[in-house]
């Protein structure tokens, strides 16, 4: 598939039907919805006429990718040091473990393939994927670095449940046993909810929940913490007994933050509040259409947004007052000035004003004389004394959609 051939996806075209907000909320979900209902919808709804997989094709992130594979390479070596019983991160026999595994370099390098090739089919990579990967090759030194770091946070594997891990892999959905267990999938029924423990450690005495944060602190990581505890207390399967976490630990690569643990009536209050969430999340995706929080903090780094008409009939800041110079703007073609040079004329308020002259040049991209696009992140050149026109690029990681008639979804 070339890069500007396939028009199912370089459209605004958007879903033929809104999605539903899930049956079993998690953390994730309910903050997506409640920061933008119709991002919500936009990216968890199904276009078939673009791909067979479920959600919006996302675009590539560099920071995300890289948290993500330090995230998973994390959660590789504690699954594996848990089925092989180490009781030490650095005991003998997690040196033979991670020898068997080829070590850290190899593990990293593993998990980077295996991230990488779930991006092979998605149309909105096509253009940045070989650079990416070479981006994210020239780190592996430096998340090498910072994966061993947070691994020798946990200077010992047992030293919260004082014994050995798990003697297998935990499967199914069964009173956990005492040990260390990653990977935890909580379900609280009673409430609708779900999510996941990157780590639960069990003893007699403790039950100590940590969650692996491969970026910096945000202000809602303690009351997803707090909502952890909710789900394992109301896990009736895992936890038949009920027994609250008595320790929550959110594990950042510059060290680890304690969150409290809730108490009973704090847990009662708190699954209420979950609960009330839930409900509130479900009327919002269940509105025709969606609504559109519109803002320049909600709308920077949306994934959605060439599709949101509200978006680009909404006034936005300048360029500048966001402290950088790339820029949203639609975009009328109204002659061809070269094989990669447009004058156009922008349209809408975000970006430009309403009827800026703009010189256009975009590389490698296949445009039309009297078509309407939308560019994201498009690079604005500063302009000199006297200029009338504004003049901008569309570089490599840029996007350019062409507007469609809209159809609403049902």
């Amino acid at each position: 598939m070339s890069i500007d051939a396939d028009e199912r996806f370089w459209t605004t075209r958007g879903p033929s039907t809104w999605p539903s907000a899930p049956d079993q909320m998690t953390f994730t979900a309910l903050k997506e919805i409640e920061t933008c209902p119709r991002r919500f919808a936009l990216g968890a709804a199904n276009y078939p006429h673009i791909w067979t997989h479920a959600a919006y094709p996302q675009r590539l992130n560099l920071a995300s990718l890289a948290g993500t594979l330090v995230h998973n390479v994390i959660e590789a070596v504690l699954s594996q040091l848990a089925r092989e019983g180490c009781d030490h991160i650095h005991s003998d026999q997690t040196v033979v473990v991670m020898r068997r595994l080829g070590g850290f370099s190899r593990i990293l390098e593993d998990n980077l393939s295996r991230l990488l090739r779930s991006y092979e089919s998605n149309p909105r990579v096509l253009r940045t994927i070989d650079a990416t990967k070479r981006l994210l090759r020239a780190q592996l030194p430096e998340l090498r670095a910072r994966v061993q770091g947070m691994l020798a946070q946990i200077a010992s594997v047992s030293s919260t449940v004082g014994n050995k891990g798990s003697d297998a892999p935990f499967s199914g959905r069964a009173a956990l046993k005492q040990g260390m267990h990653p990977e935890v999938q909580l379900h609280a029924s009673s409430i609708r909810w779900r999510g996941r423990a990157d780590l639960l450690a069990l003893s007699v005495d403790h039950c100590v929940i940590t969650d692996f944060k491969t970026g910096v602190p945000a202000k809602d990581h303690p009351h997803q913490m707090r909502a952890y505890a909710v789900l394992w207390k109301l896990d009736s399967e895992l936890n038949p007994t009920g027994r609250p976490a008595d320790r929550l630990t959110l594990a950042y690569p510059d060290g680890d933050a304690d969150v409290p643990a809730p108490t009973e009536p704090e847990l009662v209050a708190l699954a209420n509040e979950l609960a009330a969430s839930r409900a509130a999340a479900h009327h919002a995706v269940s509105q025709r259409p969606p609504v559109a929080r519109v803002s320049a903090e909600n709308c920077r780094y949306c994934s959605v947004r060439q599709l949101c008409g509200e978006y680009w009939m909404t006034s936005m800041p300048a360029a500048q007052a966001l402290g950088t110079a790339f820029v949203d703007v639609q975009l009328q073609l109204r002659t061809c000035q070269g094989p990669t040079t447009w004058e156009c004329v922008s349209l809408g308020a975000v970006g430009l004003p309403a009827g800026t002259r703009v010189v256009l040049r975009a590389p490698e991209r296949q445009l039309l004389v009297g078509e309407t696009y939308r560019l994201i992140d498009a690079l604005l050149l500063e302009s000199e004394p006297g200029d009338t026109k504004a003049v901008m690029t569309l570089h490599q990681a840029g996007e350019c959609y062409r507007v469609v008639p809209h159809q609403p979804p049902s």
